[in-house]
Order: structure tokens, then C-alpha cells, then sequence
């Protein structure tokens, strides 16, 4: 008896799904059924689709399926993006409100200098952050 080649073991396995033949129709519920099996026969003629060799009609599918998956991550990413960024916008200008309304209140206030000392803030470094807190404010809590 002959050894068997590699090669033919390899061909023959790609060759079974091949063969295959794949239907699809709507059953009594509307839903989209797919099988290897012919629908039964009461379905009526408008609802089944050709039998289609499963050569170049699976690997059509295929491509198209991971193209929709493809999509489908893609969108999921974006929104997680766009979400992730409302909610940072959203606590800036929770912050920026917080920080503007302390520094209108009139009190006074304090920041760390260059050596990391407390010093109070003069009327020009709170009018020049007001300034800056007003525009983060208008930016980020639109």
C-alpha cells in the first residue's frame, strides 16, 4: 500500500465544502434560514433563493461578513471614542466652572509659586485666569 501524500489529504479536504450546495429561504415566521439541505417543500417558490455552489458564493459571504464585521468594530470603536471625549469635556468644564466661581467670589486665593511656596494670586493673575477660565468654560461646555 502507497503512503498518502500530504498534498492529496490537503486537496481533498478543501475540496468537500466545495461540493457543498447552500440554500437559503424564509420560513413560515419570515426569518432568513441558511442550510445544506433543500427548503421543505411546502415553502413557496417567490422565498427560495437558487442553490448556489459554495465556491465563490461562500467565499463572497465570508468577505462580506468580515467587511460588516470590520464596520461594526470600527463604529463601536469610534463611539467609544466620541463617549470617552464627552466625558472629559463634560469634567473640564465641571472644573473650569468650579475654578471660574471661586476666583469670581472675590476671595482670595492662593497659587503655588516656582518653588512651590503659597503666594496670593495679585488682581492681574486673577483677571488674566478668569480670562483663560472663561474661554475653557465657552470651549468645553458647549
Amino acid at each position: 500500500m502507497k503512503p498518502v501524500k500530504p498534498l492529496f489529504c490537503i486537496l481533498v479536504a478543501l475540496a468537500a465544502p466545495l461540493a457543498a450546495q447552500t440554500y437559503q429561504w424564509k420560513d413560515a415566521g419570515g426569518r432568513t434560514v441558511i442550510s445544506d439541505a433543500p427548503p421543505p417543500k411546502n415553502t413557496t417558490s417567490r422565498s427560495i433563493a437558487t442553490p448556489a455552489a459554495a465556491t465563490g458564493d461562500l467565499a463572497e459571504r465570508e468577505m462580506e461578513f468580515r467587511k460588516r464585521r470590520r464596520e461594526a468594530d470600527d463604529s463601536t470603536a469610534r463611539a467609544e471614542r466620541e463617549s470617552t471625549q464627552r466625558r472629559q469635556r463634560r469634567e473640564t468644564c465641571e472644573r473650569a466652572r468650579q475654578a471660574l466661581a471661586t476666583l469670581e467670589s472675590g476671595r482670595e486665593v492662593s497659587s503655588l509659586d516656582d518653588r512651590g511656596e503659597g503666594a496670593l494670586m495679585s488682581d492681574a493673575e486673577r483677571l488674566q485666569e478668569i480670562t483663560r477660565l472663561r474661554e475653557m468654560v465657552g470651549e468645553s461646555c458647549k
